[in-house]
C-alpha cells in the first residue's frame, strides 16, 4: 500500500481568507485526513497584498500533518511604478532631462498614444497571467525543492489567481524533462 504524496500549489491559503482559500483548504485537509502526505506551496504572509482578507485563526484549520511552504512574492509592476514616481518627483532630474522629446513636430496626441501603448505593454508583461505573477519564480523554486526531496504522485493547482496554475505547469514540465 503506497501513501499518496500530493503537492498543492495555491496562492490563496490560510491565513488568506479569500474565497478560493476554502476550496484548497478543504481538499488538502481531506487528503491529509485520508493518510496522504500533503505539501502546500503558497505565498508568504508578509507578501500578501494590502487588500487581502486575512484571518489568523483560519490557519488553525490546517491539518497538522500538512507541510506548508511559503514562497516570496515580488510585485514588479508596483516596483516600476514607484521608480517612475521617483523620477517624476525630480529626484533624478538630470537623468530625465534627456528623455524629454525635443521635436516640436511631435504632437501631444501621438506621445500620449505611444506612451499609453508602451505603458500597457509593460503592464501586461509584468502582470501575466495576473497581478500575482511575481510569486511564480519563488513558488516554482520552492515546489521543485519539494519534488526533489520527496516522491510526488500528484500536483494540484488552484486558480485564480492563475499564477498558481502557471507555476504548477512549470513545475510539472520541469519534472517531465528530468
Amino acid at each position: 500500500d503506497h501513501q499518496l504524496s500530493i503537492l498543492a500549489i495555491a496562492y490563496v491559503y490560510p491565513p488568506d481568507a479569500g474565497s478560493g482559500t476554502f476550496r484548497t483548504l478543504y481538499f488538502t485537509n481531506a487528503w491529509a485526513n485520508s493518510g496522504s502526505n500533503v505539501t502546500v506551496v503558497t505565498v508568504r504572509e508578509r507578501d500578501f497584498q494590502s487588500t487581502a482578507l486575512v484571518d489568523a485563526k483560519l490557519s488553525e484549520q490546517i491539518a497538522p500533518s500538512i507541510q506548508v511552504v511559503r514562497a516570496a512574492a515580488r510585485r514588479p509592476l508596483e516596483m516600476l511604478i514607484k521608480w517612475r514616481d521617483k523620477l517624476r518627483a525630480g529626484k533624478t532630474q538630470g537623468a530625465t532631462a534627456n528623455l524629454q522629446p525635443s521635436s516640436a513636430a511631435m504632437s501631444t496626441t501621438s506621445r500620449t498614444g505611444i506612451g499609453s501603448f508602451i505603458s500597457n505593454a509593460v503592464s501586461n508583461a509584468l502582470t501575466f497571467p495576473d497581478g500575482h505573477s511575481g510569486w511564480i519564480p519563488d513558488a516554482v523554486r520552492s515546489a521543485k525543492k519539494v519534488v526533489r526531496s520527496q516522491h510526488v504522485d500528484c500536483i494540484y493547482a488552484s486558480g485564480g489567481p492563475w499564477s498558481g496554475v502557471l507555476a504548477a505547469t512549470l513545475v510539472h514540465k520541469s519534472r517531465s524533462l528530468a
